[in-house]
């Protein structure tokens, strides 16, 4: 539990606050210490598209949790936060136009 607190941790110093939304690897222990949702595009937690994870990025902090430096294709142009809490060699991807609140 403690990787997933120092993980949200991270997080705030990068100013992400509720509401929130939180996709990959990690992201519903790493939500729950945060205040955050949940959003997955693939495996059997799948709950949206990448479209829809997009269009609510615009619309609330959103960040990708990733472990190694490839985020998924649809967000290829996010910049790359490491999270050294959450463990060796993990990252948050932020959109571009991420302001933290």
């Amino acid at each position: 539990r403690r990787i997933y607190a120092r993980g949200a941790e991270g997080l705030r110093r990068l100013g992400m606050r509720a509401p929130c939304l939180l996709s990959g690897s990690r992201a519903v222990p790493v939500a729950f210490y945060l205040g955050c949702r949940t959003g997955a595009t693939g495996g059997i937690l799948r709950s949206t598209t990448p479209a829809r994870l997009v269009a609510a990025a615009h619309r609330e902090a959103a960040g990708i949790l990733a472990r190694g430096t490839s985020p998924p294709a649809y967000a290829l142009s996010w910049t790359r936060h490491p999270l050294p809490g959450l463990g060796r060699h993990w990252s948050v991807y932020l959109p571009p136009w991420y302001r933290p609140s």
